[in-house]
């Protein structure tokens, strides 16, 4: 399928339950949200940060981002990616007009043959190489490239706990089985995801095929608490990364 348009989103609201003022916080020295930032641009990315917050917005326009206002409805620790990329999305790009597509009238038509690459900022290890070969899996038979790494803990082992007392996670109730059992379960890591923005107009990020990619270990970062950045800023500092600069 012949591109368009690539381009980055990297939503950074200002509000965090876990780690307040995380995203413009120093991490090795440079606010969070500019690890993100130059991992875009230095894959040859136009990044687009979309905030709430004055802090983040300078630090990211000093990183040569481009900014998007996220209003107050939008930036609410109850609201998910879709609604914050559906309003990215629509700023950068206008409306999701109709067009005609295999004999129908269809919604975002204008937003067809644009891949986004969505980075989040609390998982700022990124090599350049690493967002170029997530998009070169993003073709015309694929919906989507998601980041993951081996789940610690089996969903299927877990519970929900409900009014009416604990749920078992799975269908099967196969907690009470051998691990040995199970089929590998995965977690989403944040790394780097890609999606085209024609799959925003309809409704969803992932669409319906979801193409795996790895992530490694050493990148497998999820910065949520006060342990957790620190970690990330030990690594920083020990491994000498820069912004735009990680090596594997």
């Amino acid at each position: 399928m012949a591109l368009q348009q690539q381009l980055a989103i990297i939503p950074a609201r200002r509000g965090s339950e876990g780690l307040p003022g995380k995203n413009w916080r120093l991490l090795g020295g440079h606010p969070l949200v500019v690890w993100s930032v130059a991992a875009a641009r230095a894959a040859g990315l136009e990044a687009w940060v979309i905030t709430d917050g004055d802090e983040i917005a300078r630090a990211a326009t000093e990183a040569k981002a481009r900014i998007i206002k996220e209003p107050p409805e939008l930036a609410q620790g109850t609201v998910g990616d879709l609604a914050a990329a559906r309003y990215a999305l629509t700023r950068i790009l206008g409306p999701q007009t109709y067009g005609l597509h295999k004999r129908r009238w269809e919604r975002g038509q204008a937003w067809k043959r644009v891949a986004v690459v969505w980075l989040r900022p609390t998982s700022p290890f990124r090599p350049v190489a690493a967002i170029r070969n997530a998009l070169k899996l993003l073709t015309d038979r694929v919906d989507s490239v998601r980041s993951i790494t081996p789940a610690c803990c089996h969903p299927w082992k877990s519970y929900v706990l409900t009014v009416s007392g604990l749920q078992a996670g799975g269908t099967h109730r196969w907690h009470n089985k051998p691990r040995q059992l199970m089929p590998a379960a995965y977690r989403a890591t944040g790394w780097i995801d890609c999606f085209w923005a024609q799959n925003v107009a309809r409704g969803t990020l992932d669409g319906q095929r979801i193409v795996p990619f790895l992530t490694p270990p050493t990148f497998a970062v999820d910065i949520d608490d006060e342990k957790g950045f620190l970690w990330a800023d030990t690594m920083a500092h020990e491994r000498q990364w820069q912004p735009g600069k990680v090596i594997p």
